[in-house]
């Protein structure tokens, strides 16, 4: 006789259920964070577009406050340019009539020597210093002279004597004057004169380093009776 067992049935329980619920949540997590994330970034530029809004105009004005500054700048500029045009003209102007006086000073020196010399009780002869020239030289601190010593009354026979020169000017330590023996090339103490009518003079002077020359002044000694001694000085003024 066969045997047969009675088999109860086995409920199998699916699990596809429980993967979608897992699935869902997964979803449900993904989209809240992807939520969170946008919101916060939303914030964020909101804030960051704020500060650059502000940013943006701290700087326009700074560069704003630049600008006035330069506007300032180029009008003091211009006032200034124009300030110096006019003192560098009336400086020219001041030059240029200083010039025209000196040279009335020399003139009006050498006449008035003459006529001295006309008026003399003890003079019968009147000499005259005149045509004084100064150039440069080939070497650096020396300098060329020349003028001419008259005699103004005819037939008045020789004329003798010495001729003194003399520079005035200034150095570190004041004004100083140097005789023709401290300035000479040659050494010379003097310029000795002999004439009738007219003798030409001429010399090389050195300068002394960190001497600046004003004047010049030329003496004439007579050593004939009835001659009176006279002297001219003359500006610094160096041709060519």
């Amino acid at each position: 006789m066969a045997d047969s067992r009675i088999k109860t049935p086995r409920i199998v329980q699916s699990n596809g259920g429980l993967r979608w619920f897992g699935v869902f949540f997964l979803g449900a997590l993904l989209g809240a964070v992807a939520w969170f994330g946008f919101d916060y970034g939303r914030e964020w530029a909101g804030l960051s577009a704020g500060e650059s809004s502000r940013s943006v105009r701290r700087l326009r004005n700074a560069v704003d406050e630049l600008e006035q500054e330069r506007d300032a700048l180029r009008q003091q500029l211009a006032a200034l340019e124009r300030s110096s045009q006019i003192d560098r003209e009336a400086t020219r102007m001041a030059q240029m009539e200083l010039v025209k006086l000196q040279e009335q000073r020399q003139e009006l020196e050498k006449e008035v020597g003459f006529l001295r010399n006309l008026v003399e009780e003890e003079s019968t002869g009147a000499l005259r210093i005149r045509d004084f020239k100064l150039a440069s030289s080939d070497k650096e601190g020396e300098y060329g002279y020349r003028f001419t010593v008259s005699q103004s009354k005819e037939d008045f026979g020789w004329t003798k004597g010495d001729v003194l020169l003399k520079i005035v000017g200034s150095d570190e330590s004041g004004a100083k004057t140097l005789g023709l023996a401290q300035l000479s090339t040659e050494k010379e103490q003097a310029h000795k004169i002999k004439f009738r009518h007219f003798q030409n003079i001429k010399g090389i002077v050195r300068l002394p380093e960190g001497f600046t020359p004003d004047s010049v002044t030329v003496e004439v000694r007579p050593t004939v009776k009835k001659l009176a001694p006279i002297s001219a000085s003359f500006d610094w003024v160096v041709e060519g």
